[in-house]
Protein backbone atom coordinates (compact mmCIF):
# COMPACT_ATOMS: atom_id res chain seq x y z
CA UNK A 1 0.00 0.00 0.00
CA UNK A 2 1.27 3.46 -0.88
CA UNK A 3 1.86 5.96 1.93
CA UNK A 4 -0.76 8.32 0.48
CA UNK A 5 -3.30 5.48 0.62
CA UNK A 6 -2.49 4.86 4.28
CA UNK A 7 -3.05 8.54 5.00
CA UNK A 8 -6.27 8.73 2.97
CA UNK A 9 -7.74 5.62 4.64
CA UNK A 10 -7.09 7.01 8.14
CA UNK A 11 -8.36 10.46 7.09
CA UNK A 12 -11.58 8.95 5.70
CA UNK A 13 -12.18 7.09 8.98
CA UNK A 14 -11.43 10.29 10.91
CA UNK A 15 -13.98 12.22 8.85
CA UNK A 16 -16.56 9.52 9.60
CA UNK A 17 -15.94 9.96 13.33
CA UNK A 18 -16.47 13.72 12.95
CA UNK A 19 -19.83 13.05 11.30
CA UNK A 20 -20.75 10.55 14.02
CA UNK A 21 -19.88 13.12 16.70
CA UNK A 22 -22.27 15.56 15.02
CA UNK A 23 -24.95 12.88 14.74
CA UNK A 24 -24.97 11.98 18.43
CA UNK A 25 -25.41 15.63 19.45
CA UNK A 26 -29.10 15.25 18.60
CA UNK A 27 -29.29 12.33 21.05
CA UNK A 28 -27.63 14.43 23.77
CA UNK A 29 -25.06 11.63 24.08
CA UNK A 30 -22.24 13.81 25.40
CA UNK A 31 -19.86 10.92 26.04
CA UNK A 32 -20.49 9.81 22.45
CA UNK A 33 -19.70 13.29 21.17
CA UNK A 34 -16.41 13.33 23.07
CA UNK A 35 -15.55 9.76 22.10
CA UNK A 36 -15.99 10.40 18.38
CA UNK A 37 -14.18 13.74 18.66
CA UNK A 38 -11.19 11.99 20.23
CA UNK A 39 -11.31 9.23 17.66
CA UNK A 40 -11.43 11.71 14.77
CA UNK A 41 -8.24 13.43 15.88
CA UNK A 42 -6.49 10.18 16.79
CA UNK A 43 -7.23 8.65 13.39
CA UNK A 44 -6.19 11.75 11.48
CA UNK A 45 -2.98 12.02 13.50
CA UNK A 46 -2.19 8.33 12.99
CA UNK A 47 -2.74 8.70 9.26
CA UNK A 48 -0.29 11.59 9.21
CA UNK A 49 2.22 9.59 11.25
CA UNK A 50 1.82 6.65 8.89
CA UNK A 51 2.53 8.89 5.94
CA UNK A 52 5.66 10.43 7.44
CA UNK A 53 6.81 7.30 9.29
CA UNK A 54 6.99 4.86 6.36
CA UNK A 55 3.63 3.28 7.19
CA UNK A 56 4.41 2.65 10.86
CA UNK A 57 1.43 3.49 13.08
CA UNK A 58 2.05 3.83 16.84
CA UNK A 59 0.08 1.77 19.35
CA UNK A 60 -0.84 4.71 21.55
CA UNK A 61 -3.82 6.94 22.17
CA UNK A 62 -2.47 10.12 23.75
CA UNK A 63 -3.14 12.77 21.13
CA UNK A 64 -0.32 15.12 22.07
CA UNK A 65 2.21 12.28 21.97
CA UNK A 66 1.00 11.10 18.57
CA UNK A 67 1.08 14.62 17.12
CA UNK A 68 4.57 15.17 18.56
CA UNK A 69 5.82 12.42 16.24
CA UNK A 70 5.24 14.68 13.22
CA UNK A 71 5.36 17.99 15.09
CA UNK A 72 8.47 19.08 13.22
CA UNK A 73 6.40 19.06 10.00
CA UNK A 74 3.81 21.54 11.36
CA UNK A 75 4.04 25.17 10.28
CA UNK A 76 3.61 26.20 13.93
CA UNK A 77 3.45 24.57 17.33
CA UNK A 78 0.20 23.67 19.01
CA UNK A 79 -1.18 26.48 21.15
CA UNK A 80 -1.72 25.99 24.88
CA UNK A 81 -5.49 26.00 24.30
CA UNK A 82 -5.20 23.23 21.72
CA UNK A 83 -2.93 21.24 24.01
CA UNK A 84 -5.57 21.50 26.75
CA UNK A 85 -8.24 20.25 24.34
CA UNK A 86 -6.04 17.31 23.33
CA UNK A 87 -5.49 16.47 27.01
CA UNK A 88 -9.23 16.53 27.76
CA UNK A 89 -9.98 14.29 24.79
CA UNK A 90 -7.12 11.90 25.57
CA UNK A 91 -8.05 11.39 29.21
CA UNK A 92 -11.59 10.51 28.14
CA UNK A 93 -10.30 7.71 25.94
CA UNK A 94 -7.63 6.51 28.34
CA UNK A 95 -9.88 6.36 31.39
CA UNK A 96 -12.43 4.28 29.52
CA UNK A 97 -9.82 1.66 28.62
CA UNK A 98 -7.03 1.69 31.21
CA UNK A 99 -7.76 1.35 34.95
CA UNK A 100 -4.72 3.43 35.94
CA UNK A 101 -6.55 6.51 34.60
CA UNK A 102 -9.83 5.90 36.47
CA UNK A 103 -11.02 8.99 38.28
CA UNK A 104 -9.27 11.45 35.98
CA UNK A 105 -12.08 11.77 33.44
CA UNK A 106 -14.03 15.00 33.38
CA UNK A 107 -17.81 15.22 33.51
CA UNK A 108 -18.81 15.75 29.90
CA UNK A 109 -21.96 17.85 29.88
CA UNK A 110 -23.42 19.59 26.85
CA UNK A 111 -21.28 22.71 27.26
CA UNK A 112 -17.97 20.85 27.49
CA UNK A 113 -18.85 18.24 24.84
CA UNK A 114 -19.94 20.87 22.31
CA UNK A 115 -16.85 22.98 23.06
CA UNK A 116 -14.60 19.95 22.51
CA UNK A 117 -16.40 19.06 19.29
CA UNK A 118 -15.95 22.59 17.96
CA UNK A 119 -12.29 22.57 18.93
CA UNK A 120 -11.86 19.13 17.38
CA UNK A 121 -13.14 20.45 14.06
CA UNK A 122 -10.78 23.43 14.25
CA UNK A 123 -7.76 21.30 15.17
CA UNK A 124 -8.64 18.81 12.44
CA UNK A 125 -8.58 21.52 9.78
CA UNK A 126 -5.55 23.22 11.34
CA UNK A 127 -3.54 19.99 11.21
CA UNK A 128 -4.34 19.54 7.52
CA UNK A 129 -3.47 23.16 6.72
CA UNK A 130 -0.34 23.27 8.89
CA UNK A 131 1.41 20.39 7.12
CA UNK A 132 3.21 20.40 3.82
CA UNK A 133 0.91 19.01 1.09
CA UNK A 134 0.44 15.25 1.42
CA UNK A 135 0.52 13.66 -2.02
Amino acid sequence: MELIDIFENWKRDAQLDLRLADDVVADRDWDGVVFHSQQALEKLAKGIVGYYNDGEIPFMHDLETIIDIFGDKLAERLSEERLEVLAKLSIFYLEERYPVFIGQKLIYDDTLALYLLGQTKEIFQWLLKSLPPIR
